[in-house]
């Protein structure tokens, strides 16, 4: 049944796709469209569409491959795979002799490889390229991350999706070993909803989906275990709710997202969750190409079983997942790239996303910062530096940049998970976020401790941030999404909800918190604040 949706998806995509792209053109920018567009319409009726495809490969060629961020290797292996099927000797010559960007990122770096082992142009170092990155990149518990500090579930997803064609070339079970430690890694991240590609760089882009959904049905393939296919049906339903009527999608999965822009402003709101390199169409026309090649690859289980038995708590360093009976919930420690981050646990509750993601493009972008993470941060007096700081500071001297004495917590510190606890320490502080997970809630208690004197001009120890946010008296909160609510409850003090807009990749985030002004601390002073997030839906 599944298979039959998705191609009903992938029919519906490209008529979108046909009635956007006028002899080989489409309206807005694009790197890579042609290629992946032509290659499909190929694999999906090469008669039907022959005069398409020539104005595709037409329009490629008129490319300027002088511009130095021409994407040689998402074209090369597009090229290529038309090329194998086809032996169209235009696109042999537009392939060969083979150029690279160079892009050293993981994902960039695996697909170059990949395009030597296809091609057979330098095959063994194609291997070499992927199996460097692999033993680089790749982490204990499978995790592909595409560069030092990039923890990105959807360029994770990718990379992985790249390792199973290296696999399915090679035979190599270096591969093979690889691919199943990283379809298992993402396996647990994949929530009730299907939602997958919440942590990292491309927070639920369209990029990351087609390849996770090819890798799911890959596994499925190799080790006959039906929970991937159960997965890659949730995954596909996630993907599914958000076609639209003719048979687009957003760029970024979110019902807000109507259209695509002419020219990327990633401090448009229209836009959230977009980056400087992202196309609409090259996105669009990527996902045809995997959800296809997922659909070629799919054997339904006849015997599938209605469930399978998942892990309620997975828990290292960096991620902490909880799979309850009433909800999900995962936390990322912060560090590295803003989007890293998940402090305040992500939460599906009823197959509803609470809780929003943090971060976006921090490059070019004023609508996000590291004050719409949810973590203290502040404004000091004076403070100490170390070399390091003291070089940067002596840099923003000479030119001429202005100076603060902010605090961020998630900069300042270096945070781990430990079990069920956050626990990030700097010479001056250490902040411990507790987290204590109950059937419908989650009590927060978040303890800093000071190592050190310090002052503040002013200091904001808590800091959330909801959708939908309604006040309901100063300890009592409540956000609400699609009839699923949230209700955030304090102790003692007084909150408020601030004037000023905040963002998240996924939407308009209202902040709660409360902010001290002139307030000092001692080394060995202790602050406490405790709080629940109440989840109820309609009718509770």
């Amino acid at each position: 049944m599944i298979k039959k949706e998705m191609q009903v998806t992938v029919d519906n995509l490209v008529n979108y796709l046909l009635k956007s792209v006028s002899r080989g053109n489409f309206s807005a920018r694009t790197f890579y469209a042609e290629t992946y567009f032509l290659l499909t319409l190929y694999q999906l009726d090469k008669k039907k569409y022959e005069i398409e495809i020539k104005d595709l490969l037409k329009s490629y060629c008129e490319k300027d491959k002088k511009y130095f961020n021409f994407h040689w290797e998402f074209n090369n292996y597009a090229l290529q795979q038309y090329y194998s099927l086809s032996n169209d000797e235009e696109a042999y010559n537009l392939l060969y002799p083979l150029k690279f960007k160079g892009t050293k990122c993981t994902n960039w770096t695996m697909l170059r490889g990949l395009c030597r082992i296809l091609t057979k142009k330098k095959y063994p170092l194609g291997i070499f390229e992927i199996t460097r990155k692999i033993v680089k990149y790749q982490d204990e518990f499978g995790f592909i991350r595409d560069e030092k500090r990039v923890n990105s579930l959807q360029y994770h997803c990718f990379s992985m999706a790249l390792i199973a064609e290296a696999y399915q070339v090679t035979k190599k079970d270096f591969f093979k070993r690889s691919f199943l430690r990283a379809v298992d890694f993402i396996s647990d991240f994949v929530l009730s909803n299907g939602t997958t590609n919440y942590i990292g760089r491309g927070q639920e882009q369209l990029f990351g989906y087609g390849p996770l959904l090819f890798s799911l049905v890959f596994a499925h393939n190799l080790t006959g275990d039906s929970k991937y296919e159960i997965l890659a049906r949730n995954v596909y339903s996630h993907l599914k709710s958000f076609v639209r009527e003719d048979g687009s999608l957003p760029l970024v999965l979110r019902k807000e997202e109507q259209s695509y822009p002419m020219k990327i402003d990633v401090n448009d709101p229209n836009y959230l969750g977009w980056y400087n390199y992202n196309n609409y169409f090259d996105y669009t026309c990527f996902l045809a190409y995997y959800l296809n090649k997922a659909i070629n690859l799919y054997e339904p289980d006849t015997n599938l079983l209605e469930d399978y038995e998942i892990k309620k708590r997975i828990s290292n360093k960096n991620f902490y997942i909880l799979k309850g009976k009433n909800y999900d919930a995962v936390i990322a420690a912060p560090g590295g790239y803003w989007t890293n981050d998940l402090p305040i646990p992500f939460i599906c509750y009823n197959k509803v996303n609470l809780t929003p993601t943090y971060g976006g493009e921090q490059f070019g972008s004023v609508l996000y910062s590291p004050e719409s993470i949810p973590l203290p941060h502040g404004t000091v007096y004076k403070r100490s530096h170390s070399v390091k700081q003291l070089l940067k500071l002596n840099l923003k001297r000479i030119l001429k940049k202005p100076i603060n004495n902010s605090l961020y917590f998630r900069d300042e510190l270096k945070y781990k998970l430990l079990n069920n606890k956050l626990v990030g320490k700097s010479k001056i502080i250490k902040h411990i976020r507790d987290y204590e997970f109950k059937e419908t809630e989650i009590i927060i208690n978040d303890k800093i401790f000071f190592r050190r004197n310090i002052e503040f001009e002013e200091f904001q120890p808590l800091k959330l941030f909801f959708y939908n946010l309604t006040k309901i008296n100063d300890k009592k909160f409540i956000s609400e999404i699609e009839g699923q609510k949230l209700e955030v409850s304090f102790e003692q003090g007084k909150y408020y909800i601030s004037d000023n807009n905040h963002y998240s990749p996924l939407g308009e985030v209202k902040m709660l918190g409360t902010e001290l002004k002139n307030v000092k601390y001692n080394k060995g002073d202790i602050l406490s604040i405790k709080y629940k997030l109440i989840l109820f839906g309609k009718g509770d």
